[in-house]
């Protein structure tokens, strides 16, 4: 066979592909015909300004999805024609108008195409024959679409260097753009309208699994020796983390939720594409097949247990949300094990998590009103007095604090529902125009709130550090205490002298006879930090509270973040006849 008579036929091939696509699922051709105009639009920058190309791409993505979900649902089932092709434009228009209206739309877009999409192959063996039938049209479904996309890639790339060639050896700028329209369409276009040519028809019988058959003895050491040995030491490791903890009582780490997700998701899937294998002899895959249930039992309570306490303490986030939501699913398909109608059916391994995942985002029980209602919640909780004050008369908040307040905006800007925060605001900030946009960003939201952070109370700041080569002037006092250190916790000294901190007085204790000085004139009047040389030392004199005259030279202070004294360094003086205690000591 020549090179044109190879063209010819690849050509030929891919005509046909796409004319049996557009026959068989025409409404779907239409929405993938939009898909590709607008990315090569968008690609190029050819699109207007005031619309959504990402939202719109979107759109089309999900309601070509479900449009050929509910074509595969009634293909052969009905005469006439008319009808399905109506159910799918109501389909295409419901899912169409959920991802362009839906918020979040970066949670909600996606959760549905996703949805849509693997819900093809569930919707083309609905009601037809046994599990086998949905584990052989999605196997060739994918093969179909792979090969779809593969020849197509070759045939870009072969008229890619095709015009390379010719640019090259003729000098010329010939269809210098031309590279990314072809690409674009190509993967956009073509390829999906191949693609759909490439899908089984749903009336085909489900084959027939011989042990001797060449593809499966070649198959099935994946699954036997690879994957099935995988899952069971990852079951073991997570038994063997299940039972610590139900020995120690140790809080599950913090990844445990995406780790167990993982495991669930693993087990699930090689239950699902090893299902032709399950008979055969004795082999880890075999024993996985019998036990796959219980594998997942102790896991998934773990997950639960997990959940429980991070939802407790801090509430719903959209990633617990859909943890908590995988989690249900998992419960869900072991549930269905019980009844013997539906054990070992992998359609409804399949099918419990595209159904909740398109819930999820509709509804009381969706995504974004459940995080709203958990976090706004903790807000009024925890804040709701601050913010019900005007913004001048709101204290500012400890370090810790406003970062909480922060994350939890940040939790309600994930799903679009920082309007909840509108009702637990001042009057003043409850009529600010920015509420008249539901959208509102979280910059925004905090920009109006003005969240301020007072000191961190845990943070030390040295406020003085002196040095001094002059002596001590000595005049009027017997008794001197040197470089002694001081901080907030009182720790009585045999020595007999006790210092220590409250707020800003030094507490000074002698032998039992305890006097404040108030050091809060002194500490005003410090120098900066800082500069090339520290500030010198500071002698003053000051009375205590009950009246004696003390002299102190202060070396080094700290505070905290209230501003209270927390830790220094001191030399003190005293006049032994003022303290009852200290006057038979010796000098």
């Amino acid at each position: 066979m020549g090179f044109r008579a190879r063209i010819e036929r690849g050509a030929g091939a891919l005509r046909r592909g796409l004319l049996q696509a557009t026959s068989r699922f025409p409404v779907t051709a239409l929405l993938v015909l939009a898909f590709g105009i607008v990315s090569t639009l968008t690609l190029h920058g050819r699109f207007a300004d005031e619309m959504d190309p990402v939202r719109l791409l979107a759109v089309l993505a999900g309601a070509a999805a479900v449009s050929l979900a509910v074509s595969l649902a009634f293909e052969g089932r009905l005469r006439t024609r008319l009808a399905p092709v109506a159910m799918e434009v109501l389909a295409a228009a419901a899912v169409g108008a959920a991802i362009w209206f839906g918020r979040p739309f970066a949670i909600h877009a996606p959760a549905l195409v996703i949805s849509a999409l693997c819900a093809v192959p569930l919707a083309a063996t609905l009601g037809r024959g046994s599990p086998l039938r949905f584990w052989s049209f999605t196997l060739w479904a994918c093969v179909g679409v792979a090969l779809a996309f593969l020849s197509v890639l070759l045939f870009v790339f072969g008229l890619y260097l095709l015009l390379e060639m010719i640019r090259y050896l003729f000098r010329t700028d010939l269809f210098a753009d031309a590279d990314g329209y072809i690409l674009t369409v190509g993967v956009t276009l073509v390829g999906p309208l191949f693609a759909l040519g490439r899908l089984p028809a749903t009336g085909e019988d489900a084959p027939s699994f011989d042990v001797d058959d060449r593809l499966v003895r070649t198959v099935r050491p994946l699954f036997d020796w690879v994957l099935a040995p995988l899952v069971l030491a990852t079951a073991l490791v997570l038994h063997v983390y299940v039972g610590r903890i139900a020995l120690t009582g140790e809080v599950p780490r913090g990844q445990i939720g995406w780790i167990v997700a993982s495991f669930s998701m693993l087990v699930l899937l090689l239950r699902i594409a090893a299902d032709p294998f399950r008979d055969g002899p004795s082999s880890p895959l075999r024993w996985t097949f019998r036990g796959w249930p219980f594998l997942l039992a102790l896991p998934l309570a773990l997950l639960a247990y997990a959940l429980t306490q991070r939802i407790s303490a801090e509430g719903f986030t959209a990633e617990r949300y859909y943890l908590a939501l995988w989690s249900l699913a998992v419960f869900c398909i072991l549930l269905a094990q019980l009844a013997k109608r539906l054990r070992g059916d992998i359609r409804v391994v399949a099918a419990v998590p595209v159904v909740l995942l398109a819930l999820s985002t509709v509804g009381p029980w969706g995504v974004a009103d459940t995080v709203g209602r958990s976090q706004s919640a903790r807000i009024e909780t925890a804040f709701g007095e601050v913010l019900a004050r005007k913004p001048a008369d709101r204290v500012p908040m400890a370090p810790n604090a406003a970062q909480v307040l922060r994350s939890r905006l940040v939790a309600l800007d994930e799903v679009a529902e920082l309007w909840r925060v509108r009702s637990l605001l001042s009057a003043e900030e409850a009529s600010d125009p920015l509420w008249a946009d539901r959208d509102a960003g979280l910059d925004e939201v905090v920009a109006l709130l003005e969240i301020r952070e007072g000191p961190d109370p845990n943070v030390m700041t040295q406020i003085f550090e002196g040095w001094s080569d002059d002596a001590l002037d000595t005049s009027g006092f017997d008794r001197a205490y040197l470089s002694r250190p001081v901080n907030r916790s009182y720790e009585p000294d045999p020595r007999g002298l006790s210092l220590w901190f409250d707020g800003a007085r030094l507490v000074i204790d002698l032998h039992g006879t305890r006097d404040p000085l108030d050091l809060g004139p002194f500490v005003s009047g410090l120098p900066p930090v800082g500069g090339e040389r520290p500030a010198a030392a500071s002698d003053f004199d000051g009375v205590t509270v009950g009246g004696r005259t003390v002299r102190v030279r202060v070396e080094r202070l700290w505070k905290d973040g209230r501003n209270r004294l927390d830790a220094g360094a001191v030399t003190l003086l005293l006049r032994s006849a003022e303290w009852p205690a200290a006057a038979t000591l010796p000098r």
